[in-house]
């Protein structure tokens, strides 16, 4: 079942409480909590309060979202992010590789040495490591995702996936498929090569498909999988529904497909 969430960040300097009532407002059914915009690391008091508010106001805590970078910063750092998303009761940390080098088979290495360390201490918790795609990073294209993705192969390091600017559809769900059963959350923002935001129904069969493919990686069909959106067009609540509506939507219409397709 894919379910729409909001980040944090996209309210940027609102309350807690107007970020719920919003995201509520919209349909959205989720949130993903930031480091930076929501809930400081290591402030265990105040997430344990977030995570209560989340659920009163009768959301869901998504992920927490965060600057971490595998291998730059320190496994002590990682565990006040670890502590912090488990007051949360997120089921994904979003993180970020190690800068590029020109070296990808070096970089596949290092990937997979520092994140299955970071894996495995999350696991204990049940906390899924979530790979963001970044301009300098190791991880800043399909192609490089492929190959670190590969190397560390381990259940609890996923990708967050989203349409990258310049890439044609047919290269992105070709990658997609290179990915099946490492994709943890799609990521919702603008797909254009200029940094505007957008409503998903501007590229909305794209969508349909991505969040198909998505929902075919494996598992229960009744799993919730999170669509988190970044940004929505303009700032404007009404857009945030409108991308919230189509996702229900979507929703609804692949699971009666799945239904179909099981029952035939």
């Amino acid at each position: 079942m894919v379910n729409a969430a909001i980040s944090s960040a996209a309210f940027l300097g609102a309350p807690t409480s107007s970020i719920l009532k919003e995201a509520r407002a919209a349909g959205i059914t989720a949130v993903e909590w930031s480091s930076d915009h929501g809930v400081e690391a290591g402030d265990l008091d105040a997430a344990g309060r977030v995570m209560l508010d989340t659920l009163r106001a009768g959301l869901c805590n998504a992920s927490y979202a965060t600057l971490f970078r595998a291998g730059v910063h320190s496994v002590d750092r990682f565990k006040t992010l670890l502590a912090t998303a488990r007051a949360l009761q997120a089921p994904y940390i979003r993180l970020w590789a190690a800068p590029k080098s020109d070296d990808v088979d070096a970089d596949a290495a290092f990937f997979a040495e520092t994140t299955r360390t970071l894996a495995d201490i999350s696991a204990e918790s049940g906390v899924t490591l979530c790979f963001g795609l970044a301009q300098g990073s190791a991880m800043d294209s399909y192609e490089r995702a492929v190959e670190l993705m590969g190397a560390a192969d381990h259940p609890f390091v996923k990708l967050c996936w989203e349409p990258l600017p310049g890439v044609s559809f047919d290269a992105a769900m070709e990658y997609f498929g290179q990915l099946k059963g490492r994709v943890g959350i799609l990521c919702a923002r603008s797909a254009g090569a200029v940094a505007t935001n957008r409503l998903l129904r501007d590229k909305d069969e794209d969508w349909l498909l991505y969040l198909d493919a998505f929902d075919e990686q494996g598992g229960s069909p009744d799993m919730v999988r999170y669509v988190v959106i970044r940004a929505f067009k303009d700032g404007q609540l009404t857009n945030l529904a409108d991308d919230a509506r189509l996702l229900r939507t979507w929703s609804v219409k692949l699971r009666r497909y799945y239904r179909r397709r099981l029952y035939f």
